[in-house]
């Protein structure tokens, strides 16, 4: 079975699915902004001044401790090892990457009226940050200039009764940031809007 879209593709083996004729799709892991090549800093630990707190004997062995998590981290043979893709970015991002990342993102900002950011912790603080630095704080969206808002950083039931209805005859795109897929929050803020994109979709296909 396939998406009966000319312009349907797989991204990492995630699919896009079309939300109306061409206007809004999901894209169950992307970014949804230009990514800009950024510097890569190395993380240090200052302890000089924290021996006016801590005598240097008690602090030693939580150096010791920290040290072994560092090794163990950078080796990729501790618990969670299959999460580390983001231990060397932007270090060893390839610039096709950068590019596929723009042309999702100006295909979502040429599609959308609203694109509904679903994450929780860090998985969506990063993206509101970015927006919260560097756009006004009121404007009227449109298709090229989407409303980001944002699902899954809580359960709160009056607020996904209000999004639902305010979605409802909008063009609006899902883009779900989940480090396993599996986080409670945003598994049920997803399942909630999918239901909602599903009554204006013409789905042929979905991954075995």
């Amino acid at each position: 079975m396939t998406i009966n879209k000319k312009d349907s593709e797989f991204f990492s083996g995630q699919i896009l699915i079309f939300n109306k004729p061409q206007t809004g799709f999901f894209l169950p892991i992307g970014l949804i902004f230009k990514t800009v090549q950024a510097f890569f800093f190395m993380i240090r630990l200052e302890t000089r001044f924290a021996s006016s707190f801590i005598q240097s004997s008690k602090l030693e062995p939580f150096l010791e401790k920290s040290e072994s998590a560092r090794l163990t981290l950078h080796s990729s043979q501790g618990q969670g090892k299959e999460y580390l893709g983001w231990l060397y970015l932007p270090k060893e991002l390839k610039n096709s990457e950068i590019e596929r990342m723009t042309q999702v993102a100006e295909r979502l900002r040429n599609s959308s009226e609203v694109i509904v950011v679903i994450g929780i912790g860090g998985s969506y603080l990063g993206s509101r940050a970015v927006l919260e630095a560097t756009l006004p704080f009121f404007k009227k969206p449109s298709i090229g200039n989407p409303e980001i808002i944002f699902a899954g950083h809580h359960l709160e039931s009056r607020y996904f009764s209000e999004l639902i209805e305010y979605l409802e005859d909008k063009n609006f795109s899902i883009n779900v940031i989940s480090k396993s897929g599996t986080t409670t929050e945003p598994a049920i803020a997803f399942r909630l809007l999918w239901e909602l994109l599903r009554k204006n979709m013409v789905l042929l296909h979905l991954p075995e």
